[in-house]
């Protein structure tokens, strides 16, 4: 409802805060260790204390398997994945007039996936639901990320707080998998803008077997690349059952400054539970995608002499101005929450393969308001109404538009010692939804992740 105001700028939905592990207040030590089925082990330790003014806590996971898919021919369709995170606090005496807080928080994560995004026919999952087919099985992700993360907070006395925040995240990850086949109308031109819209994809293979039985052949290893002529005599290249292996090399980076503020007033009998706060925020992914055919050789993926196609190389930025206020004011049995968040987002993509540039802007107001009155002693019901909102991502096309909703509740509850029931009733009035393409939905490589627009949606429930 409203109180998703002070969280953005998705407001579309709710939000879910996840917590890391917090520094402990006495001296702590805990070993998790697991073993399983498919050579699964798992290994998490933390440890930590605190004194008086200082606090401190380490935390290390070691995952591991082998997999649970079987690999025609043999290989490896698991994973090993490693996190460590450590934080220190720093705080003055708890007496002091002025209380200060000083949190650090430090974070490694890395990772290599065995994963693919290649399917199986119908006939083979239902026959073999854990099988993958041979020209799978070089396909990986490995990724790394760093995090480092610093708090300040000030309690200026029980009805003011301040909190400064500071933040950066980097990941870098590349993924080479099984894309597409180089298909029977393929021609392999650097900057041709039909590129990928020629290759035979995956999803039309697995999804019509039956009429193509050499290209099943040759994406179990059966059968080697070469066999399968072009209809027209006149390609440049008479082999389009080569395996088009992608290589996507992406670094992402998310930093900003976050300050917060909590302020509660006494106004007569009105009282006030003031919220506040203003984030600058700035991230930016640079993509840089190339495939390579690769011949099935006796059941192994062999490279031959032709040069690497990008297919997407840009750097999308989005700058991100947000400012939110939320009051909640009570007088008696009445509780009101009025509140108002407002998104500025500027959005850019430079695309080096089709040496263009350009920028979008989004400014937008978000309210909100939420009124509560207990009846009697015990009986409360109330009623909601805030403005949802979803930012396009950067590099999209000018016709696709933010999402938008209108969103209502209403709804009572009663609670007395032991027993509570609440019913809260709600409509979403979707005014335009935004959906994404991907290639685990069957979309080429070139344009996974592109953006649309849907249209209007009513969602309404009772729960």
């Amino acid at each position: 409802g409203p109180a998703i105001i002070p969280y953005g700028p998705n407001t579309l939905g709710g939000a879910i805060n996840m917590f890391t592990a917090q520094i402990p207040q006495d001296q702590t030590a805990k070993i998790d260790l697991e073993l399983g089925q498919d050579t699964f082990g798992k290994l998490h330790v933390v440890t930590g204390a605190s004194t008086n003014q200082w606090g401190w806590l380490a935390e290390a996971v070691h995952l591991e398997t082998d997999g649970f898919k079987k690999i025609d021919g043999g290989g490896d369709s698991g994973f090993v994945r490693n996190d460590l995170m450590l934080k220190g606090r720093w705080n003055s005496e708890p007496g002091d007039e002025l209380y200060h807080q000083v949190d650090v928080k430090l974070g490694y994560g890395d990772e290599t996936s065995n994963e693919t995004y290649l399917g199986l026919s119908l006939e083979d999952y239902l026959d073999k639901p854990f099988r993958r087919y041979r020209a799978s099985y070089d396909d990986a992700m490995n990724w790394k990320r760093t995090q480092v993360q610093a708090d300040y907070t000030i309690e200026v006395d029980e009805s003011m707080q301040f909190k400064l925040t500071v933040y950066r995240h980097d990941f870098e990850r590349t993924w080479r998998k099984l894309n597409a086949f180089w298909g029977e109308n393929r021609m392999f031109v650097p900057g041709d803008s039909n590129y990928g819209k020629r290759s035979l994809q995956l999803s039309q293979v697995l999804s019509r077997p039956e009429a193509y039985p050499d290209y099943m052949s040759v994406l179990r290893g059966e059968t080697d690349t070469g066999n399968i002529v072009t209809a027209d005599p006149g390609e440049p290249w008479d082999n389009p059952d080569l395996l088009l292996m992608g290589s996507n090399y992406r670094v992402f980076v998310s930093q900003g400054v976050q300050l917060a503020g909590h302020v509660q007033l006494l106004l007569g009998e009105i009282e006030q539970d003031i919220r506040f706060g203003v984030r600058y925020h700035y991230d930016t992914v640079t993509r840089d995608q190339v495939e390579t055919p690769y011949a099935m050789r006796l059941g192994e993926l062999q490279s031959v002499d032709m040069e690497d196609h990008p297919y997407m190389r840009n750097t999308d930025k989005a700058d991100a101005l947000a400012v939110y206020l939320y009051d909640e004011i009570r007088w008696d049995r009445l509780t009101v929450n009025p509140g108002v968040r407002v998104e500025w987002i500027r959005n850019s993509r430079v695309d080096r393969i089709a040496e263009s540039f350009g920028t979008t802007d989004n400014i937008v107001a978000l309210p909100g308001l939420g009124v509560n009155y207990e009846v009697i002693d015990h009986l409360d019901v109330k009623v909601g109404v805030h403005q949802g909102f979803s930012p396009v991502s950067p590099g999209q096309s000018e016709d696709t538009k933010p999402g938008r909703s209108m969103q209502y509740e209403a709804g009572a509850s009663y609670e007395h010692t032991w027993f509570r029931v609440e019913a809260t009733g709600f409509f979403n009035d979707y005014s335009n939804l935004v959906g994404q393409s991907g290639m685990s939905g069957g979309e080429t490589a070139a344009n996974a992740n592109l953006q649309f627009n849907t249209g209007s949606a009513n969602i309404a429930g009772l729960e």
